[in-house]
């Protein structure tokens, strides 16, 4: 098994475009507030994004979104998964899986153990799960492409299935990152940009190559 890439927070053809030929192997599109990445059903569609990410995996990201809105979300970008990067409930997690057939990616903040245990109560219920730094309190607040690292060694206890390791992770830090943790896929936003929503063409492809390396280097 080799390591996987998402670029996440994609917002136009020409940012799809670029992921593309970088060699990443999976596309995101937030569809949640407040983040300066967020993309609205309509303008997916209307730009074809499916189209243009036709050739690659497709994850649609929700915060507590309820299931109309999950479903023209899904439907404007042929999603092949769903983030959910809110408080969804086990429960919850269990009827979004159920009413769109689609594999489910829960993410989780960490900062502590206390946080990692807490997330293995959805282990018989989710396909993967997503560790980001935790975000500030309150419900305003962006969760996700925060530019924030954690402390990855706290994964070293993690018991559950494959995860998603996101967070800060940029090209100076790829190395530890992926030596630190035993992530099935390498999940990256701000860490491409030049400003936020703002991705960067030399930037993905370096930070791609920089991740297939130093995922050979552990291999070795």
């Amino acid at each position: 098994m080799t390591i996987k890439i998402k670029i996440c927070g994609l917002s136009s053809q020409e940012q799809i475009e670029m992921v593309r030929v970088s060699g990443a192997d999976i596309c995101g599109f937030i569809f949640a507030d407040p983040s300066p990445r967020r993309i609205e059903p309509e303008y997916a569609e209307s730009n074809f994004f499916s189209k243009a990410a036709c050739d690659i995996e497709r994850v649609a990201v929700f915060v507590d979104a309820d299931s109309n809105y999950i479903e023209r979300c899904i439907s404007s970008v042929d999603a092949n998964l769903i983030q959910l990067h809110g408080d969804e409930t086990i429960d919850r997690c269990v009827e979004i899986k159920n009413s769109f057939g689609l594999p489910i990616i829960k993410a989780f903040g960490i900062s502590s153990e206390l946080d990692l245990v807490s997330s293995e109560r959805y282990s018989d219920v989710v396909d993967y799960f997503l560790f980001d730094a935790k975000p500030d309190i309150g419900l305003d607040k962006q969760r996700g492409g925060l530019n924030k690292t954690f402390d990855w060694s706290i994964l070293e206890n993690w018991k559950g299935g494959d995860y998603y390791l996101s967070g800060g992770l940029n090209e100076d830090n790829i190395d530890d990152a992926i030596n630190f943790s035993s992530a099935s896929v390498i999940d990256v936003s701000s860490g491409v940009e030049n400003e936020p929503g703002l991705k960067d063409k030399e930037k993905i492809k370096n930070f791609v190559k920089l991740t297939r390396m130093a995922y050979e280097r552990k291999n070795d």
